[in-house]
C-alpha cells in the first residue's frame, strides 16, 4: 500500500482505498491538515483535550487594529507549535477588509506632503489631495483628522478612526505620555488621566488633579466609562498595556471615543522616542511649536560626548532576587554609550520591543566583578539608598571594583517618564563617569 499521511482536512471520504476517511498522499498535505485541524477546531470540542484547537471565533467582534491582531498571532504561534511539532511557525500575516479598503483609498488618491521624520517609525503622517491628513500608528492603526483645514472623505469615514482637532478633553493614561504634552504646554487639552495624586511624577498634573481641572478617570484597565461618555472625552492615550485588556477597547470604541496607542516606548532610537511630541503638536495644533522643541533636543543629543572609558552595568533585583539588565539594544544602554560609558552587558539579546532580560547570577558577577560604574534601576522595587541596602539584596558584589570605589549609583524614579529630557538624562551619566557628579536623574549609595 502506497504511504499515507495521516487524515486530510477538512474530512472528506471520496476515495476508492477502502479507508472509512481520505488520507494525505504526501507529506506536505498532511502537515497541511494538521494545521488546518488545529486553526479550525474551537477548543473544547476534542475528547479528552479541551486545549486542542484555537478561540480564533472570539476575535471576530473584537476591532480590527494591533491589540487583536497580536492576539490572534500568539493563539495561532501557541497552538500551532504545541500540537504540530514538525512545524516552525515563524509568522502570519492578518489581512481584514477594512485595512484593505484604506489602502485601495491610499492608492487612489495623491500624496501631496508628508509630515518630516527623521528617526520615529512607528508613526506617520500622510497628506493626501492637500486636504486629507491620515495618521498611521505602528502600520496597522488608521486615524483621520477632521477641522483645522482638514476634511474626512465619506467612503472610508468608517473605516478610520476620526479625530476632531484640534483635540480637548483627552484622556491621557500613559504616565510617559504626560511629558510631551507638558513640554508642549498642551495640558489644558487634557481633561482626565489615569494618574493619581498618589502616584503623580509631574507636578502640573498633581496641581490640576488638586485644582479638579483634570478629572481622575480610573486605572488604564478599568475606566470610568460614565465620566468619559459623559464628558464627551474625545480621544484616549494609552500606553502597550492596554494590549492586556482588549476588551477596553473594545467598550470605548462601541461608544465612539477612538484610542490611540502610544508606541514611543518601542522606538529603537533615542531621538525616534522624542519625535512623537511632533504627533501630539499636531493633534493640539502646536506642531511648529513641537518641530522647535524637538530640533533643539536633537542638537543636544548630537552633540559630542567626551568618552571616558569606564565600564557600565545598569540593572535591578527582583523580589524573587533575579538580575535584571537591559537588553543590548535598548534606549538605557544607547544613552550609556553616547554618554561615553561602555555597557558591559555586550552581545545578548537584540531589542525587541521589551528592553529588558534576566541574567543568572555567576555570567552577572562575572561582567560586574571589575565593572568602574554600578548603576541601580530604582523604578520597579523602589531606591536604595545605602551599600549596606544593597548587598543584603546581592552579596556577591561586596568583591566588585565600583563597591571598593564607591562608584554605585540609583537612579530617581522619574527617570522613565521624562522621554523629552533624554538629552538631559545623558548630560548628567557624562558628568557622572566623568567628575562622580549627579542631578536630578541619578544619587550615590553610600
Amino acid at each position: 500500500m502506497t504511504q499515507k499521511y495521516g487524515i486530510k482536512y477538512p474530512f472528506t471520504s471520496d476515495n476508492e482505498d477502502g479507508t472509512y476517511l481520505d488520507l494525505n498522499d504526501t507529506f506536505a498535505e498532511g502537515v497541511k491538515s494538521q494545521v488546518l485541524h488545529v486553526v479550525f477546531t474551537p477548543k473544547g470540542q476534542k475528547l479528552r483535550d479541551p486545549d486542542f484547537g484555537t478561540n480564533l471565533i472570539r476575535y471576530i467582534y473584537n476591532p480590527s487594529d494591533t491589540i487583536t491582531f497580536n492576539d490572534v498571532k500568539t493563539e495561532l504561534t501557541t497552538q500551532i507549535n504545541k500540537y504540530v511539532p514538525s512545524v516552525e511557525f515563524r509568522d502570519v500575516s492578518i489581512y481584514n477588509s477594512e485595512t484593505e479598503e484604506i489602502k485601495k483609498w491610499i492608492n487612489n488618491h495623491t500624496l501631496t506632503d508628508k509630515l518630516e521624520l527623521r528617526y520615529a517609525e512607528k508613526f506617520e503622517v500622510l497628506y493626501y489631495d492637500s486636504k486629507y491628513c491620515m495618521i498611521i500608528i505602528n502600520g496597522t492603526d488608521y486615524y483621520m483628522l477632521n477641522g483645522s483645514g482638514y476634511s474626512i472623505p465619506t467612503d472610508i469615514k468608517d473605516k478610520v478612526r476620526v479625530l476632531d482637532v484640534p483635540l480637548n478633553n483627552i484622556d491621557l493614561v500613559s504616565h510617559s505620555t504626560v511629558d510631551f504634552f507638558d513640554c508642549l504646554d498642551a495640558l489644558e487639552c487634557v481633561s482626565f488621566t489615569s494618574i493619581n495624586t498618589k502616584n503623580s511624577q509631574n507636578e502640573k498634573i498633581t496641581r490640576l488633579l488638586n485644582e479638579d481641572k483634570i478629572k481622575y478617570a480610573g486605572k488604564y484597565s478599568a475606566p470610568d466609562f460614565e465620566m468619559l461618555i459623559n464628558n464627551q472625552c474625545s480621544l484616549v492615550i494609552e500606553n502597550t498595556m492596554i494590549t492586556h485588556t482588549p476588551d477596553v477597547i473594545s467598550r470605548l470604541s462601541d461608544v465612539n471615543i477612538p484610542v490611540m496607542i502610544d508606541y514611543s516606548s518601542h522606538e529603537r532610537d533615542l531621538l525616534g522616542r522624542m519625535e512623537w511630541i511632533k504627533l501630539y503638536g499636531l493633534l493640539c495644533n502646536k506642531l511648529d511649536d513641537a518641530k522647535e522643541i524637538f530640533n533643539a533636543k536633537e542638537k543636544m543629543l548630537n552633540a559630542s560626548f567626551d568618552k571616558v572609558n569606564k565600564k557600565v552595568a545598569y540593572f535591578y533585583i527582583s523580589e524573587n532576587g533575579g538580575i535584571v539588565i537591559r537588553k543590548n539594544n535598548d534606549y538605557i544602554v544607547n544613552m550609556i554609550n553616547i554618554a561615553g560609558g561602555e555597557y558591559i552587558f555586550e552581545g545578548n539579546e537584540e531589542y525587541d520591543g521589551t528592553g529588558q532580560m534576566t541574567i543568572q547570577k555567576e555570567a552577572f558577577f562575572e561582567k560586574v566583578s571589575d565593572c568602574d560604574v554600578l548603576i541601580y534601576n530604582s523604578t520597579i522595587n523602589g531606591k536604595i539608598n545605602t551599600k549596606e541596602e544593597l548587598i543584603s539584596k546581592c552579596e556577591v558584589l561586596k568583591n566588585t571594583k565600583a563597591y571598593r570605589e564607591d562608584s554605585i549609583y540609583c537612579t530617581n524614579s522619574n527617570i522613565y517618564l521624562s522621554v523629552m529630557s533624554l538629552p538631559e538624562i545623558v548630560t548628567e551619566l557624562n558628568e557622572l563617569f566623568l567628575n562622580n557628579e549627579t542631578g536630578e536623574y541619578f544619587y550615590k549609595i553610600r
